[in-house]
């Protein structure tokens, strides 16, 4: 999950931790001042992130078709796609489950499933891999792709 900075003018934030839960805490240096605090706050997001422990239960033994957006927070084009497949996982609803995978944090089924560039994205549908798109991809093309394995 990528950083959202919501903080106040004059502040920086100095460290922050991810948690797979939604939750992010932050430490703030408030103008030159080191005050330290933490933050913690929830981010809504419409996609479900996925880690290597819930891969095989949320993905592979899904019921539903699942798109896995594997990403890093690094990649320029990977942050460029968050908003699309966000909005993505909006539109599909209950149809499809659309949900990304930190290849920096989770590299197990990065690997097992040849991922070499990203953003790359995959369509699974009952264990197996049935779409592979590579690059940025338009909210269209995405939608139409994987909505032919519902």
């Amino acid at each position: 999950m990528e950083a959202i900075p919501i903080v106040n003018p004059g502040s920086r934030i100095v460290s922050h931790e991810h948690r797979t839960d939604s939750h992010v805490n932050l430490t703030f240096d408030f103008t030159g001042f080191r005050i330290i605090t933490q933050r913690l706050f929830t981010i809504d997001c419409m996609e479900k992130i996925f880690t290597d422990d819930t891969f095989d239960a949320e993905v592979l033994k899904s019921e539903k078709p699942v798109l896995v957006d594997f990403w890093a927070p690094w990649c320029g084009p990977c942050r460029m796609m968050a908003p699309t497949i966000d909005k993505l996982a909006e539109e599909v609803g209950d149809a499809a489950v659309v949900g990304k995978l930190n290849v920096d944090e989770n590299s197990q089924y990065a690997q097992q499933y040849g991922v070499m560039s990203i953003p790359t994205l995959l369509v699974f549908k009952g264990g197996q891999v049935v779409d592979q798109m590579v690059g940025v991809m338009e909210l269209g093309e995405l939608k139409e792709r994987l909505m032919k394995h519902v």
